[in-house]
């Protein structure tokens, strides 16, 4: 037994702050070449009603405002509306309002709001204020039952004391309509056509036509129901009249163009009255709001097959929505819809829409419980199938249709299901994905991927590394290749002759990979859990939300016609030209311009989809997405016309004062302004984010999401433009709107002519105190005039005195530094022994406290470098002490190991500067860093005190470190440990010695430090050079670092090639060695 869902105005609540519901009514633009289900567009419906903020659900009257705003009046009072926030006004609120009763509504051509109460007159609402612009005390206290407006900028009124007409503040009657004083108006309705006539509507007595001379009447004859409930005026002319049962449509002369009567399904008590821009009539009255389309008539009903009823008033809005006012249920929002919804499953528990398949003359849904067929009859339940869980719909070679279900594999056909899927042996049988492939059917499941050959599945040796693998979807590209995608573990691809797999490793965004689709390149497209990905010349590109994407999730991409590239999310339909996808792959552009976003708003089934399902195409470019209550569907080949919401500016609180318009001028001291503002969209209002900046004041935009308010406290004097963007649903900014003006007054001691006087002022007192200084100041210079000329002549004759001292000092630094610098190697002297040798010899004053000495001994040349404490003079007699003392060690003592030498060294130096003695407090000493060279043997000896020695081999920098002891001085008392480390000269090009006021220079471009790691990068870098070149480098790199800054400490690098010294000497016999002798006292 098949179950009907009838294409009746019928919707479903989704869960928002308004409750909301699908309807289905006629097409606005049909097509009479679709299928019959694709003429029946859906229209989405919202109730508004006290649970969502109105002060009553008995509304009378509404119109939309030329600025975008809803007003509704009502014995609740009067009603704005922005499509989030109710602003109410009534007799609590407003004083001149007497009453909460709200009868009419009307907008003149200057937007000055007309307003008919219930016992309180006429009043106009007028830049945010409320006036009573009918002051005469005949009128003021009044009930005014209907407004409207002529061509002329007049008002015609319907009051409890007759018809009145106000022109230019004037209010005139007419003698001709004396008559309508004497009757009840109460539910009069009134209307001016092209010609200025005047149609006035009663309840009871019938419908009049004024045309400023007489009033003319209608016979029982052409309305037999003198009960006239709407009226209304086309913009072709044609004036509309409703009674009880009847529609009736006059020209301007009066005479009856039709009448429509008593029709199947025509509404009664129709209040309401609109025409559609297709020309199809709305009608609202008792039994609810219907349209005429094509001589039917269709009603809106909510999900519980209730009607919309007993409705007061209707009008169209701006964005195509029919508003609906009623007398006990609240406001009602009629909006067309982007998609044709079918929601079948709203009465069924028949679970999520899973696969959608195009059938000869319908269109197959499979269904968590069962399959279902949309045809030009309706939708039916196809019998029988309500037990299988239907994931996949496939037609095979022989166009049979096959169920890929969650309980195996089914064949249905005529009417009948046959199960073929547990002979097969296809695992769990959990079917996921199907695809012919060379006559042979592969069938994906949670279990594996087999091949049904139509007598037996196997699963190839070539597929065994994907069984017991959860296979999510399959398919075949251009070039024959199958592509596999598994959840969690990435994508597969069979060529023919290899599985190979791709992962994160290989470039995917994701490992979960839902559904695949190729383009016409041959780029693949995939819908994987963290956005899209595409496949092209071995390269996966991934797109996602940094992109423009409305959410992470995409559960299928593809493509139509004119190949557009559409994607499936959890509650998203977005889509944009392919080339637009491929300029951001590529990365030409940054993000995604011109998408189209399509969501709860424009009418999606349930606000969400069925996640991992099939969506399909039809012949008429109708696109199906399968959603947890039905099927929508989508003809991307309509208008998807994104408009900019329309921003306002409500008002601005200062403190406990208001104001409206576009400027706003502060008092001096003001704390505190609140902009109120908005935008008006109803038909995604909640969706509109927004950001502000207050230019002058603030640095950056201040995003605030939905918040419809901007809070500023203590503005600085000054002028300020208030900007406005609001978020469109291509997730991009509007252009900056200005909307309002501030200037914050300053106080009179923060204006520029109290800060120019406060200036002079104090310039005038410091002048004063100026003056008044500098006759203090010459009396007490005349005084010290006298005490300086005194005392001149003893300061002229100290300073000769110390200059006679001074040259006496310079003197005696200069006979030092020539003692010094005979003491010191001469270049030849140096070049003899080591031809390719530089020093660099910078001290800090005239003499220093670094030395370098060099001896020689038979065929050992020694070579020193030492750091003395201190510099100037004091470093330099330390200098002259261990040059002096080295030479005796090795010349006359004949100690000749490196490591004896700087024992002995050390005890001569305690023992001169008496050291072993606590009475004396002299910790000078000196670091050392000393090498031998032996020309017979072919070694290099070495050792150091607190000095390195730093070689290069093969281009390669080397670091030997000396003992971490100083030579002298009185820490651990006297006694002290050196060892002797051996190099063989092959292993040595060029090595240094130095002290350490190099490393310990502070400058560059921080002040800091040179440090040793950057001086042993120089010595690499200059080992390259000539040896000049090398010492000419290192002082310029020095002076450079040092720049400006005082030099720190006494400079000393010596460098020695050894390529020439004495004979080439032998190659090692074995292998590399370096020794080490260490020598105790």
């Amino acid at each position: 037994m098949s179950l009907r869902i009838q294409t009746l105005l019928v919707g479903l609540v989704w869960a928002s702050t308004f409750s909301t519901v699908f309807a289905q009514a006629g097409s606005e633009n049909p097509d009479s070449t679709l299928p019959g289900w694709l003429q029946n567009p859906t229209y989405k419906v919202r109730n508004l009603s006290t649970d969502d903020g109105l002060p009553n659900n008995t509304f009378l009257t509404g119109l939309q405002a030329s600025d975008g705003y809803l007003w509704f009046g009502g014995y609740g009072g009067l009603v704005r509306f922005d499509g989030v926030h109710f602003d109410v006004f009534n007799e609590s609120t407003e004083p001149l309002m007497d009453n909460d009763g709200v009868y009419a509504l009307h907008e003149d051509s200057k937007s000055r709001l007309w307003i008919g109460t219930q016992g309180g007159g006429c009043l106009v609402y007028d830049g945010g204020s409320f006036q009573n612009l009918i002051s005469d005390s005949t009128w003021d206290k009044v009930n005014f039952y209907a407004i409207t407006g002529d061509n002329q900028d007049g008002l015609w009124f319907a009051t409890e004391r007759g018809i009145l007409y106000y022109y230019a503040g004037q209010i005139t009657t007419f003698p001709a309509l004396d008559f309508f004083a004497s009757i009840n108006l109460s539910e009069t309705r009134l209307t001016v056509d092209a010609k200025d006539n005047l149609w006035i509507g009663t309840n009871g007595n019938g419908l009049f036509r004024y045309d400023g001379t007489v009033l003319h009447t209608f016979s029982d004859s052409v309305i037999p129901d003198p009960r006239i409930y709407a009226l209304l005026t086309t913009e072709e002319g044609t004036v509309w009249a409703t009674s009880q049962n009847e529609i009736h449509a006059f020209n301007t002369q009066g005479a009856l163009i039709e009448t429509i009567a008593e029709e199947e399904g025509q509404p009664t008590i129709m209040r309401g009255i609109r025409v559609g821009e297709s020309g199809d009539l709305w009608l609202g009255g008792l039994d609810g709001v219907s349209r005429r389309y094509r001589g039917q008539w269709r009603r809106v009903v909510n999900q519980k097959g209730k009607y919309l009823h007993q409705v007061s008033n209707m009008f169209f809005d701006h964005q195509g929505s029919l508003w609906a006012t009623t007398f006990n249920t609240g406001i009602w929002q009629i909006a067309p819809s982007k998609f044709i919804n079918y929601p079948f499953l709203s009465t069924v528990p028949s679970g999520d829409v899973m696969t959608v398949m195009p059938f000869q003359d319908s269109v197959l849904f499979g269904a968590e419980k069962g399959l279902w067929r949309l045809d030009a009859e309706g939708v039916h339940h196809l019998e029988d199938t309500q037990e299988y869980m239907i994931k996949f719909l496939f037609q095979d070679a022989q166009d049979q249709l096959l169920l890929g279900t969650y309980d195996g594999l089914y064949l249905y056909q005529e009417g009948a299901v046959r199960e073929i899927g547990p002979e097969l042996g296809l695992g769990d049988g959990r079917i996921r994905d199907m695809l012919i492939r060379d006559g042979e059917t592969w069938i994906g499941t949670r279990s594996g991927l087999y091949v049904w050959d139509g007598d037996s599945v196997r699963i190839p040796d070539f597929l065994q590394p994907l069984a017991k693998t959860f296979v999510l979807s399959i398919m075949e590209d251009a070039t024959g290749n199958v592509w596999i995608s598994a959840n969690s573990q990435g994508l597969f691809r069979w060529d023919g002759q290899r599985l190979e797999q791709f992962t994160y490793a290989d470039g995917l965004g994701s490992e979960v990979i839902f559904r695949m689709i190729q383009d016409k390149s041959g780029a693949i497209w995939m819908g994987t859990s963290d956005g899209l990905t595409r496949y092209l010349n071995g390269e996966f590109t991934n797109l996602g939300l940094e992109h423009g994407f409305p959410e992470e999730i995409v559960f299928q991409p593809t493509l139509d016609a004119e190949d557009r590239l559409w994607l499936i999310g959890q509650f998203h339909v977005w889509g944009a030209d392919i080339d637009k996808f491929n300029q951001v792959a590529d990365g030409k552009s940054l993000s995604l311009s011109g998408l189209t976003i399509l969501n709860r708003t424009d009418g999606l089934l349930s606000g969400e989809t069925s996640g991992v399902a099939q969506v399909a195409w039809d012949d008429h470019h109708h696109l199906y997405v399968g959603t947890p209550l039905g099927v929508s569907i989508l003809d991307v080949n309509q208008t998807f016309e994104q408009p900019t919401p329309q921003v306002l500016l409500d008002r601005v609180v200062c403190e406990l004062e208001t104001h409206y318009g576009s400027s706003v001028d502060l008092p001096p001291g003001n704390r505190r302004m609140d902009i109120y503002y908005t935008a008006i969209d109803y038909l995604g209002a909640q969706a509109l984010r927004f950001r502000y900046r207050l230019d002058g004041f603030d640095n950056y935009w201040q995003e605030v999401g939905d918040e419809r308010i901007a809070k500023y406290t203590n503005l600085p004097p000054g002028d300020y433009t208030f900007q406005l963007q609001v978020l469109k649903k291509d997730l991009t900014w509007t252009e900056p709107i200005t909307l309002l003006s501030v200037y914050q007054e300053p106080f009179f001691y923060q204006t520029n002519i109290f800060i120019l006087l406060v200036g002079l002022a104090v310039i005038a007192i410091f002048y004063s105190a100026y003056i008044t200084r500098i006759r203090i100041l010459r009396a007490v210079n005349q005084r010290l005039e006298a005490t300086v000329v005194e005392r001149t002549e003893v300061i002229t004759q100290q300073k000769e005195s110390l200059i006679r001292q001074s040259a006496d000092l310079q003197s005696g630094i200069r006979y030092a530094q020539r003692i010094q610098e005979a003491l010191l190697p001469n270049r030849m002297a140096i070049t003899e022994h080591l031809p390719e040798t530089f020093v660099f010899y910078k001290p800090k004053e005239g003499v220093s406290g670094d030395f370098y000495w060099l001896e020689v001994v038979g065929d050992t040349i020694y070579l020193a470098v030492a750091d003395c404490t201190g510099h100037g003079v004091p470093g330099a007699i330390m200098s002259m002490l261990g040059h002096t003392l080295l030479t005796q060690i090795v010349v006359q003592d004949r100690v000749l190991d490196p490591a004896d030498i700087l024992e002995r060294l050390h005890e001569r130096t305690v023992q001169q500067l008496h050291q072993e003695n606590s009475e004396f407090d002299v910790p000078d000493g000196m670091d050392v860093a000393l090498v031998a060279i032996n020309l017979t043997e072919n070694i290099l000896h070495f050792a150091g005190a607190k000095r390195p020695l730093v070689y290069l081999k093969n281009r390669e920098l080397e670091l030997i470190k000396g003992n971490r002891r100083s030579i002298g001085g009185m820490l651990e008392g006297s006694s002290r440990s050196f060892s002797t480390v051996t190099l063989d000269l092959y292993q040595v090009d060029q090595f240094f010695l130095f002290s350490d006021g190099y490393t310990d220079q502070y400058g560059g471009p921080k002040n800091k430090k040179f440090k040793s790691k950057a001086l042993y990068a120089l010595f690499e870098e200059i080992a390259d050079q000539p040896i000049l070149e090398q010492r000419d480098r290192l002082e310029q790199v020095f002076e450079e670092w040092k720049w400006d800054e005082e030099q720190i400490d006494d400079v000393l690098v010596v460098g020695v090639k050894l390529d020439s010294i004495g004979s080439k000497w032998k190659q090692p016999k074995q292998s590399d060695t370096v020794t080490s002798k260490s020598v105790e006292p």
